[in-house]
């Protein structure tokens, strides 16, 4: 197996293992199934860089993702607010 496989196999149980509370984190907070999905699916774009590079220790997944998830709902929020909505 290759690296980038084994690469991509911890990435995945990272998403498996935090996937089911940072959904229910975001959804609590906006309220809307879409939006959730949206805002937890760019999270993990954003975040997957940094746990490529091995930034965030295993303990600490969820509290991070949960972090990254919130700053784009501020700045899903910050937009809105920006463009009148």
């Amino acid at each position: 197996m290759s690296p980038l496989s084994n690469l991509e196999q911890s990435i995945d149980e990272i998403c498996d293992l935090t996937w089911k509370p940072l959904y229910h984190y975001i959804y609590y907070k906006v309220q809307n199934r879409e939006e959730a999905e949206d805002i937890v699916q760019e999270a993990y774009m954003r975040a997957i860089p940094y746990l490529k590079k091995g930034k965030v220790h295993p303990d600490k997944y969820i509290q991070f993702m949960k972090t990254v998830a919130l700053n784009v709902l501020r700045d899903s929020w910050r937009k809105m607010k920006r463009d009148g909505v």
